[in-house]
């Protein structure tokens, strides 16, 4: 473990070669040789050596064919390598030997995602559900997935269905808190949300965004001018940031305040939606 650690630090600090022969003198005596094959790849793949990334996965799968993670280590190669259809192949095999784990079909989705092919990313996490109910991370993809297709209603669900799995869980209470702002649903309960996804992760700018937002619909401006204050500090190139203090300081009616800060955030290259509301309240 100790040497495996070492190995750890030296890829850390971007000694490739160091931590390379580290993984690879502990190859044949770790207990899972999956962890040092993996950081090996990685390496390999940090070095722009597919081939040997491939032929060192290969090199196991001729020992152990049935083996589920050194599969799923290659097949993650080809995707880095943007070989969708080698790993797609290799995928659909992985999960036909393997029907009862759900990991082969979240890699399947990360695929999916790859190719933006939402509808059949959306039946993978689908799929993992079905085998794993507590996937939390199929879940919270499908949830954004839905949030994105402009289904509302069923992004909520999924990230209640999250939150029933782990109601300590931050970035659900966080999302579920500001898509219901966003779309003006039940402010109360966006509002206690929030607070959870708070300290659950008091210095995320993403969740100082969210109280913003949330205070911003309940017409609360200077606590949400604060909030937002607090996430651009945090992230300061993030434009929706900006064009949430731009949109508090017009509810305020300060518009050269908000032109200031509609603008910053156009320039920091805001959406097309928001940008086409900005274009309305500053022609």
């Amino acid at each position: 473990a100790v040497r495996f650690r070492l190995a750890e630090i030296y890829h850390a600090q971007g000694k490739l070669d160091e931590a390379l022969k580290g993984f690879q003198e502990l190859l044949e005596s770790y207990p899972d040789p999956t962890k040092p094959l993996e950081k090996i790849v990685r390496i390999y793949v940090a070095k722009g050596q597919y081939d040997k990334a491939i032929n060192l996965c290969d090199d196991y799968l001729k020992r152990s064919p049935k083996d589920l993670k050194i599969g799923m280590i290659k097949a993650v190669v080809f995707l880095w390598q943007k070989k969708y259809g080698m790993a797609e192949k290799l995928v659909s095999e992985l999960i036909a030997e393997n029907p009862e784990s759900d990991q082969p079909l979240m890699l399947m989705a990360k695929i999916y995602e790859s190719r933006q092919d939402y509808a059949s990313e959306l039946e993978m996490y689908r799929r993992a559900i079905e085998i794993n109910p507590k996937n939390i991370n199929a879940h919270m993809k499908m949830a954004r997935i839905y949030n994105r297709m402009g289904d509302f209603k069923k992004a909520m669900d999924s990230y209640e269905e999250v939150l029933k799995i782990n109601s300590f869980y931050g970035p659900a209470a966080n999302d579920l808190a500001y898509l219901c702002a966003e779309t003006n649903r039940d402010l109360d309960r966006a509002l206690d949300l929030a607070k959870k996804a708070r300290e659950l992760m008091p210095k995320h700018p993403d969740v100082a965004d969210t109280l913003g937002l949330v205070y911003l619909k309940k017409g609360a401006l200077v606590a949400a001018k604060n909030y937002f204050r607090e996430a651009i500090k945090g992230m300061p190139r993030r434009p929706l940031f900006r064009y949430h203090l731009g949109m508090a300081f017009y509810q305020e009616q300060n518009f050269p305040e908000a032109k200031r800060e509609f603008q910053e955030a156009i320039k920091l290259g805001l959406g097309k939606k928001e940008s086409e509301e900005v274009k309305k309240l500053i022609h």
